[in-house]
């Protein structure tokens, strides 16, 4: 079974090209390493990936794979809060 992967801070400009189209502060600190968590499909071939910074999730690229759903699930056990605000990059991912 395929899962998703955490990326470092290092790793964060590799999907940079996915949320180009949001102009969110928050999604751009977590990608310029400042803030939040990011997970993806595929490091060196990402199709789609989560950011997560507070209780903020935005999700990015192709929401048609497997793997989009998978990270639609991914709720990492450090989150404690009852809830988490999904946002979609477009309303692909709302099937």
């Amino acid at each position: 079974m395929k899962s998703v992967i955490k990326l470092k801070k290092d790793e964060m400009h590799k999907i940079t090209f996915l949320f180009e189209e949001i102009k969110e502060t928050m999604i751009w600190s977590c990608l310029q390493g400042y803030m939040g968590n990011a997970w993806v499909d595929n490091i060196e071939s990402p199709k789609c990936a989560q950011v997560l910074t507070g209780d903020f999730c935005v999700y990015a690229g192709d929401s048609h794979i497997h793997e989009a759903l998978l990270l639609v699930k991914n709720i990492p056990a450090f989150h404690k809060t009852p809830f988490i605000l999904m946002v979609p990059e477009n309303e692909l991912w709302e099937h």
